[in-house]
């Protein structure tokens, strides 16, 4: 099922996959008054990727609301290094 576009750019915005300018320069292009393919998410999509905003493989993860998989979470990186197989392999270095 896809997402209407307007949750695809808040994934975009919360998730932080463009730059604040990116993202305000792309709501200023897309989502201007007046455009008939404003609601069609499949467009968006396509207009994305054409005007090299975002990748395929990053539109398939927002399509899908699945965005949350694109970012680090740098929590559990942390506690894996803390507790997991390579645990000590990153600690401090002597001084």
């Amino acid at each position: 099922m896809q997402l209407p576009a307007e949750d695809l750019l808040a994934q975009i915005e919360e998730h932080h996959l463009l730059s604040p300018e990116d993202a305000a320069a792309l709501k200023t292009r897309w989502f201007r008054p007046g455009r008939k393919e404003v609601q069609d998410a499949a467009r968006f999509c396509e207009w994305l990727r054409v005007n090299n905003y975002l990748s395929e493989f990053v539109l398939a993860a927002l399509s899908r609301g699945k965005a949350d998989l694109l970012t680090l979470n740098q929590y559990r990186l942390t506690d894996l290094v803390r507790t997991g197989a390579q645990a000590g392999d990153f600690g401090e270095v002597p001084g």
